[in-house]
Order: C-alpha cells, then structure tokens, then sequence
C-alpha cells in the first residue's frame, strides 16, 4: 500500500512540474520562429458618382483606383482587417476577414438607380495561392462573369453573357459566375445580350495569352454608361 501511494504522489509532483515548465516557456525568445501569413487583395473601382477613392488597411493608406480601373494586388495579412475606403470626405469602413493562402478582389460598387442607393463592397474570393495551386491550364484561359449593372429596364434583370458563342451564363445583379476553361488556340471570346436577346456588348476578345480573367459588366444602359471591362488575374 505504502508503494502504491508513494507511485501515486511521484506521478502527480511529476504533473505539476511539466505544467509549471510549459508555462515558464519564454514566447519573446528569438530562436522561436512566427510565421507571417498573407493574402494578396487588388481593389475595383466601380463607383461611378466619384472619380477616384482611396484605400487604407487597419488606419494605414495603402493604394488610390480611379473609375473602371483596379489596383495591383496588395499582399495584406492574413486575418480579420479593417478596410476604409475614402471619397473626398465621405468614408466607408469595411470590416472582412482575409483567409490564409488565398487571392481575392473587392469590387466597389455604386450606380445612382431604383436598385442601387449606396455604395456597395463585394470581396470575391479568385483562388488558393499555396505551392502547387495552378492558376490556369496550360494554353488556355480560365474565365468568369460578373453582374453589377443594376439597370432597371424589365428585360435587364437578368442578362446573359454567352463564351464563344456557344455558352450561356445568366446572371442577375450582383450574380458572379464559375469560371469556365477556353483553349486560346480558340480565340476566346464572349458577347452579352439582355433577356430579349437584345445586343448590349459586341462580341469581344478575352484575350490571347493563357491566364484568369474576370470579366465585369457596369453602369447604366439608361444613362449610355454600360460597359464591360475584363480584369487580368492571373
């Protein structure tokens, strides 16, 4: 008995010893690496009531966009940010969380109309970023549609963009698409009509090198200032 109770009392010292030391472990010494994760995020400027705004991350200014164009792509840590968009003297905080070996974009989005009454920001996510994540295949391109042309007109609310005149993808407002593969052998290409099939983008080249695009369908077919735009990713 006196054995077992003498095991007993060596084991729980024992316990409390390798407690006490993990917590006597020093967290500022420098032989203990930290590992500094990032995301990289490029911003979209399609706020077409200002001309240009700018971009800080947690208080610091990092780029400015000017209508209908993008910044290069930021490499921001990884985690919970704080992201303030400035116009002149009006400001927008917007509080989103980047995910670790990850690409994204965030689109500003604001066109004066019955469906869109404030500036709208859609953070979008494009790909994992890790070692041996491919981009694209080979030779080919890797595209996908985006919606954020709030015009009103009945036949409008959802529109259609059609890849190489053979696939269609309806999207409504705000709608984001898959994103589908094209040979560039095969000169890929898309138009974009309305659900009458009436015409509101020519057809148009994606482009002649391999790589990921987003291409992004704004403003108003109202007011003449409907555009599309096709934004590199990769």
């Amino acid at each position: 008995m006196k054995l077992f109770l003498s095991k007993k009392l060596i084991f729980y010292i024992g316990t409390i010893c390798i407690l006490y030391m993990a917590g006597c472990v020093d967290v500022n010494n420098s032989n203990v690496s930290t590992v500094d994760l990032r995301s990289p995020v490029k911003f979209v400027n399609l706020v077409h009531s200002d001309s240009a705004f700018s971009v800080s991350v947690d208080g610091t200014v990092v780029t400015n966009v000017t209508y209908g164009n993008s910044s290069s792509y930021l490499d921001l840590k990884t985690g919970a940010r704080k992201f303030t968009f400035s116009y002149g003297s009006i400001a927008d905080t917007v509080p989103e969380p980047l995910g670790y070996d990850t690409k994204y974009t965030m689109f500003n989005v604001f066109e004066p109309s019955a469906f869109d009454t404030a500036r709208e920001y859609f953070l979008v996510r494009e790909r994992n970023t890790y070692n041996g994540s491919n981009a694209f295949i080979k030779d080919s391109i890797m595209v996908r549609f985006l919606n954020f042309s709030p015009d009103t007109a009945g036949a409008m609310n959802t529109i259609h963009f059609r890849l190489n005149d053979t696939i269609d993808i309806p999207l409504s407002y705000e709608g984001v698409s898959f994103y589908v593969n094209a040979a560039v052998a095969g000169n890929p290409h898309f138009d974009v009509v309305d659900g009458n099939s009436t015409s509101i983008e020519a057809t148009t080249a994606i482009a002649s090198t391999q790589g990921r695009y987003s291409v992004v369908l704004f403003g108003l077919k109202a007011t003449s200032t409907i555009q599309v735009k096709v934004y590199k990713e990769d």
